[in-house]
């Protein structure tokens, strides 16, 4: 869980999606990734991976390294809530 003190949520920056110009195809084949992942009860990562690399890298221009590292931290919180290792 994560924790946010009410002096610090000045310090939160959140992205306006509006502002975004996202093509409605990539809109379309990002959801169609999700869902197919989730319906099919794959592993949740591989929807990750697929918009970690066409939306935070494609669109955002986020480096790749920056989303493996936030990967990496996700997974140690995630194994920290579930009580075991899963990295």
């Amino acid at each position: 869980m994560l924790e946010i003190l009410p002096k610090e949520v000045n310090n939160i920056h959140v992205l306006n999606t509006g502002l975004l110009n996202i093509n409605a195809e990539l809109k379309r084949n990002v959801i169609s990734v999700i869902d197919g992942v989730v319906r099919n009860g794959r592993n949740i990562e591989e929807a990750l991976d697929y918009v970690d690399a066409k939306m935070l890298v494609g669109v955002l221009r986020f480096d790749e390294d920056t989303c493996r590292a936030c990967r990496r931290i996700w997974k140690t919180l995630q194994a920290r809530r579930l009580g075991r290792d899963t990295r």
